[in-house]
This record gives C-alpha cells, sequence and structure tokens, in this order.
C-alpha cells in the first residue's frame, strides 16, 4: 500500500463520547474502550499526539488527545492483552467514522472473522452493512504493523459470512492506524 503524502485531517473525535454517534456501543462499553486506549497511549506518549492513519489509498495526520489514566485505571487495565484489544476497538471505530464516514451497528455474530457491523450513518440494516475485524498492536513498527494487517485481511476472508469486510490495526507506541478494504 502507498498511500502517497499525508494531509492533516479534522482531529480524532472523544473517544469516550463514540457511543453518542455508534449505536452499536453503550456508553458504559465506549469508556470503557476509550480507558483501555488511554492505558495504551500513555504507556509510550503523552497527549496530544499525531496519528498517522492510512486508509487504502489515503493518509492524514489526525490528533489524538486522550485523559491522563490514573494508577486506578492503569491497574484495572494491567493485563496488556485485553488493554491493547480494546483499546484497539475505540480507536479503529474512530478512524474508520472519520475516513469512511461509517459508524458501529454492534459486535458480530461468532465465526463472521470481524468484531464489529459497520455502515454509513442513518444505516440500521445489516443486510446493508460491512464487517470491522480490528487488532492492537502495543509495540510494533511497519513490518509487524503490514503483517498484522495481512492477518486480519486474511481472517476476514475466511470469515462465514459474504458480508462485504473492512481489516484495521492499531499501534499505539507507532502511532498508527491502517485500515484496508478486503477484497475477496
Amino acid at each position: 500500500m502507498n498511500p502517497g503524502p499525508a494531509i492533516r485531517g479534522d482531529p480524532f473525535p472523544d473517544l469516550a463520547g463514540l457511543y453518542e454517534r455508534h449505536v452499536g456501543l453503550s456508553e458504559p462499553l465506549s469508556n470503557a474502550y476509550a480507558e483501555a486506549a488511554a492505558v495504551c497511549l500513555n504507556r509510550h506518549h503523552s497527549p496530544p499526539r499525531d496519528v498517522m492513519v492510512l486508509a487504502d489509498n489515503r493518509s492524514r495526520v489526525r490528533e489524538i488527545y486522550w485523559r491522563v489514566p490514573d494508577q486506578r485505571a492503569q491497574a484495572a487495565w494491567g493485563n496488556n492483552i485485553d488493554a491493547t484489544e480494546n483499546g484497539a476497538y475505540s480507536v479503529a471505530l474512530a478512524a474508520v467514522e472519520l475516513e469512511l464516514g461509517m459508524f458501529s451497528l454492534g459486535r458480530t455474530f461468532p465465526l463472521t472473522g470481524a468484531d464489529f457491523w459497520v455502515a454509513p450513518a442513518g444505516e440500521t440494516d445489516l443486510e446493508n452493512a460491512s464487517r470491522l475485524e480490528v487488532a492492537g498492536l502495543d509495540n510494533g513498527e511497519d513490518p509487524e504493523i503490514q503483517s498484522k494487517l495481512r492477518e486480519k485481511i486474511a481472517q476476514a476472508r475466511r470469515g462465514h459470512s459474504s458480508t462485504p469486510a473492512l481489516a484495521s490495526v492499531v499501534a499505539f507506541r507507532a502511532l498508527q492506524v491502517r485500515i484496508s478494504t478486503v477484497t475477496p
């Protein structure tokens, strides 16, 4: 993927407030995902920071801000794997909203090869939705990020669903989000 030069885009929305636009997120879940993202981001950075978002053939630099997590939040998300996975959900959904104008309708069914149903604003019918598979990386540079994205694309292809799909990788240390349309 050679997206060309990055341009500056609008900043990420408040991650805790995603539930206000994403009908597939409840307020407590949105807050939990945002808190996990804050713990992951705070492991390597201090707010605000620029994040490179690469979506198919486009690249944008977007500023992200997070609330610095206190000791209680850090302890609650002490499991690195859980924090990275759940934090990636928040950042990926915000990136898909910004880059593709798509919003969560909810979690997918087992064996679909993805995590969320996403669709354009106002759409509520799963028949018109796409699947979104998300992965998070705490560490990792371009080779690992690209490898993880290929893995997620393959997973979405293997899913038991004919619904279109997207794959996304959120790399917290590298401050990068990659989104790819999954082709058959």
